[in-house]
């Protein structure tokens, strides 16, 4: 089946949708670098009726079928857009797993890393992130290591290679658990993706966020240390865009932050490389994705500061 027709059949699956004039743009394409967006899914923008109403048709890509859960992007991206600060899903074709979101206007943009270097937009993205946290509570409850140990289980039934190294990394990431476990934690719904194509700018500063495919409930520091780790090359910059977050940057955040996001860098390393094994896309970079990630992951395992911070949490 071609991408034109997966995306017709879950056209055909909304009801609502029929007997009305459907026309199928293509949206974004699938690339894993330097920027990771649009490899799960199959992106259409839907004009119906002429363009009277438009969405963006979400149809998930058949080789991640074992990576989603629709049903809880579906219930997270219904609560986060309650909170005003993500577009909302309107039809959800369930046997495809097509989820058809509101389109966002033509003057809003997916934003670059470069662009989560500016003050003002990182402020307002916390700020997104901080009004779904405190909105209503999402189906699933899960972990960064939660998703590590899932990744874990499923790369070790398929035989995966590994770098010679990552028994090492998975170790020092499984203490960071558990000193997180010990210091305690806040469960909050969280958006999750720390990837900066998931966020969206539009006019005067605004700031919505996109793909709720890992949101679950979880650390809110966790969220954003998925998002600092995303943005910044270097941990001086982390207080001041917490601070935004939280009125604060105090040490044992900052080293929470931190901490996340070297556990981020192993689960979306290990999800590249399952998907390097598993997918027949061979034009799609997940072997350079997930290199890069376990770079990164193990620059700052080896940063000198590295054991101070999990004793400061």
């Amino acid at each position: 089946m071609t991408p034109l027709d997966r995306a017709e059949t879950a056209v055909a699956e909304i009801a609502a949708w029929h007997g009305r004039s459907v026309a199928l743009a293509p949206g974004a394409a699938a690339i894993m670098s330097p920027m990771h967006r649009g490899v799960t899914h199959e992106s259409w923008v839907v004009s119906l009726d002429g363009g009277a109403e438009r969405y963006f048709l979400k149809v998930p890509q058949e080789d991640m079928r074992w990576w989603l859960d629709v049903g809880a992007e579906w219930d997270a991206g219904v609560k986060a857009a309650s909170t005003g600060v993500s577009p909302a899903p309107r039809f959800h074709a369930l046997r495809s797993g097509a989820i058809a979101y509101v389109l966002l206007p033509v003057a809003w943009r997916f934003a670059y890393v470069d662009d989560l270097h500016d003050p003002d937009v990182m402020t307002a993205t916390v700020a997104a992130k901080r009004a779904i946290h405190q909105g209503p509570a999402f189906a699933h409850t899960r972990t960064v290591f939660d998703r590590i140990e899932a990744l874990e289980q499923r790369a070790a039934g398929v035989a995966l290679r590994l770098p010679a190294d990552h028994g090492w990394m998975l170790e020092n990431v499984r203490e960071i658990a558990a000193a997180v476990e010990a210091a305690g934690m806040d469960r909050v719904p969280c958006h999750g993706d720390g990837s900066s194509t998931n966020v969206m700018l539009g006019p005067d500063g605004a700031v919505m966020l996109v793909d709720f495919d890992v949101a679950a409930n979880a650390d809110p520091y966790q969220d954003l240390g998925a998002l600092f780790v995303e943005a910044y090359d270097f941990a001086r910059h982390v207080p001041p865009a917490l601070e935004a977050y939280a009125g604060r940057a105090e040490a044992r955040l900052v080293n929470r932050c931190l901490l996340y996001g070297i556990a981020d860098d192993l689960a979306w390393g290990l999800w590249a490389m399952l998907c390097f094994r598993l997918s027949p896309r061979t034009s799609v970079e997940f072997f350079k994705y997930a290199e890069w990630r376990f770079l990164r992951c193990r620059m700052n395992l080896h940063d000198s500061r590295f054991e101070e911070r999990l004793r400061r949490l």
